[in-house]
């Protein structure tokens, strides 16, 4: 029997590389696991807050507020995310809001151009519905879920008019977006989806939250007055040196509960931003992973891969020529999160069928965890350096606490490197569940999935989740030497509501009649509280400790009168302290 000869016309087979690792749906996965602990964390912080902390100087009414707005705005970038995974699991809500935005309705009965498209797209994804509205030009194709396993492909006049001038351009396009498809992408990227303009629009967030931090100094004018009292006493300065800012006090209060704090509000702004560039820059990654696999697709054979590189080639003298305005630099920021940077494009496009673009891909996601944690670690650097507790620089902190971080997320790590060592076998299931026809990896990007994988599960296996952080040596405490006398100074600068107060002095002549009181901050220096409790005689003394038991929350200050009354109120040496309120 004699084989018929093919026809002239008929497509050229084209091939299959298979589907890659669904990296956006593991963050959607590994996000929406991680929301009960960021929640159980957010209401632990603020229960140990409570329990632990006593407003002094009349902040009760700031202090609270201050930490759950703080708080808050540490975890919104997560709760923005989960919000928009939400979204994603109503498929059916979003698809008809999108016809009734872009007018789109049916292309049956249609002939000419729109029935060669519906006839390209039938050829490669039978069960993909088209819909169409002529009128607009931009953007030219999009893919839209209906359902869980259904999307619809929108058709632009922009397409069809590119069908009549570039039919391989037009058909790369599609492919494109039939590859999106295949991937099981639209229902969490795309037009219609909370994902790409939270990603796009969150520098913009950045400015807003800096905006409101900037102007909490504005609202606590009447307190600042309290936070530079507890500073000058918690730094061993006067009131007049102290900073008219909340900031520094707000750190010491609050920086062991809400980390991206800093002791000054655009160090607080920094902190925020490299907390939110960590977290935002992981599902940065997983769709610059989703695009790229789109490109591997698409660029499956020669016209699809020609077609791509053109494209790519003309945005890049596009935006050569682009002035840079701050609209054009927008839009540069806006591309640059929502698409992968060209050159990385065009190089992964001319090696489609190499299994180059398949490792790069594969390892793209993993390697992005490693990315986002050096952001964190460099706001958490900030942080321990403001406190004291590190003397490492930036680089050496974050590469020392670099493993430490990883082994705290090593079951996301391992979940990712399980999923390459066994995509091979995953992969015709994951195209069944969310296309249709299985889809088989060739050798090539077998090995170029797995063999990373288990690399990667080997090192997790060495993570170690005991080790301790690295800080480096705390900066040596330099106690204040004592002068030549005659002087005083306070044991401790913060005290409890009924502990007594411990002032050392020394440098007397113990045969005059020396005597110290403790007084309000801002009294004159003849003005003091006739009690045993706020002064005493030190006769006999040349130097010691002696105790006063002021019960009264505030800013006090203990001062050393000589030789009464021949000395007079003249102060001789002073120390302010702090006497917190009590515990409820």
């Amino acid at each position: 029997m004699t084989r018929a000869a093919s026809s002239p016309r008929s497509p050229q087979p084209r091939a299959e590389p298979g589907p890659l690792p669904p990296w956006l749906w593991l963050w959607a996965a590994s996000l929406v696991a991680l929301a009960p602990r960021l929640l159980g964390d957010a209401w632990g912080t603020a229960a140990a807050f409570r329990t632990w902390v006593v407003p002094p100087l009349g902040l009760e009414a700031w202090l609270a507020p201050i930490l759950l707005f703080l708080l808050l705005l540490q975890n919104l970038p997560a709760l923005v995310f989960l919000l928009g995974i939400a979204s994603a699991l109503v498929p059916r809500w979003r698809a008809p809001r999108l016809e009734r935005r872009f007018a789109l309705a049916p292309i049956t009965g249609r002939g000419g151009a729109l029935a060669e498209i519906e006839a390209f797209v039938r050829e490669h994804a039978p069960r993909l519905e088209l819909r169409a509205n002529l009128r607009r030009m931009a953007p030219i194709a999009f893919v839209y879920p209906t359902g869980l396993r259904t999307a619809r492909l929108a058709v632009m006049g922009g397409l069809v008019k590119l069908w009549r001038s570039d039919p391989a351009g037009a058909r790369a396009v599609l492919l494109h977006e039939i590859a999106h498809q295949r991937q099981g992408d639209p229902a969490i990227i795309g037009i219609g989806s909370l994902l790409a303009p939270v990603l796009r629009l969150w520098p913009l967030a950045i400015l807003a939250f800096a905006a409101l931090i900037l102007a909490l100094d504005r609202l606590l004018r009447r307190e600042i007055e309290a936070f530079r009292l507890a500073y000058a006493v918690l730094e061993e300065t006067t009131v007049a040196a102290a900073p008219a800012s909340v900031w520094p006090i707000l750190f010491d209060y609050l920086a062991d509960y809400v980390w991206i704090l800093q002791p000054s509000p655009l160090g607080t702004v920094a902190g925020f931003a490299l907390w939110s560039l960590g977290v935002v820059l992981l599902p940065t990654i997983a769709v610059w992973c989703a695009e790229l696999a789109a490109d591997r697709l698409t660029a499956a054979n020669a016209e699809g891969r020609d077609a791509l590189l053109r494209a790519l080639d003309a945005r890049g003298a596009e935006t050569r020529r682009r002035r840079w305005t701050p609209s054009a630099l927008g839009r540069g920021l806006i591309e640059a999160i929502s698409h992968p940077p060209r050159w990385l494009r065009r190089l992964l496009v001319g090696r489609a069928d190499a299994g180059i673009a398949a490792l790069v891909i594969a390892v793209l996601f993993p390697l992005g965890f490693v990315l986002s944690a050096l952001p964190i670690l460099v706001a958490s650097w900030m942080s321990a350096s403001a406190r004291g507790v590190t003397s490492l620089a930036a680089g050496p902190f974050v590469l020392g606490n670099l493993p430490f971080v990883l082994a705290g997320i090593r079951w996301q790590l391992a979940t990712a490197a399980g999923l390459m060592l066994a995509w091979p076998l995953l992969a015709p299931w994951w195209a069944r569940l969310v296309f249709g026809p299985p889809g088989v990896l060739p050798i090539r990007s077998m090995a170029a999935v797995a063999l990373p994988g288990a690399a990667m599960l080997l090192g997790v296996l060495l993570l170690d989740p005991a080790a301790p952080p690295v800080l480096g040596e705390r900066p040596p405490v330099v106690q204040p030497e004592r002068g030549p006398g005659p002087g005083l100074r306070v044991l401790s600068k913060v005290l409890a509501h009924d502990e007594p107060v411990r002032i050392e002095i020394w440098g007397l002549d113990p045969t005059k009649q020396n005597w110290v009181a403790v007084a309000a901050h801002d009294w004159e220096p003849e003005r003091y509280v006739d009690d045993p409790a706020y002064w005493t005689f030190t006769t006999g003394l040349a130097e010691g400790v002696i105790e006063l038991d002021p019960r009264e929350p505030g800013v006090w200050e203990a001062r050393l009168y000589l030789d009464w009354p021949a000395g007079g109120t003249e102060i001789h040496g002073r120390a302010l302290f702090i006497r917190d309120k009590p515990r409820p």
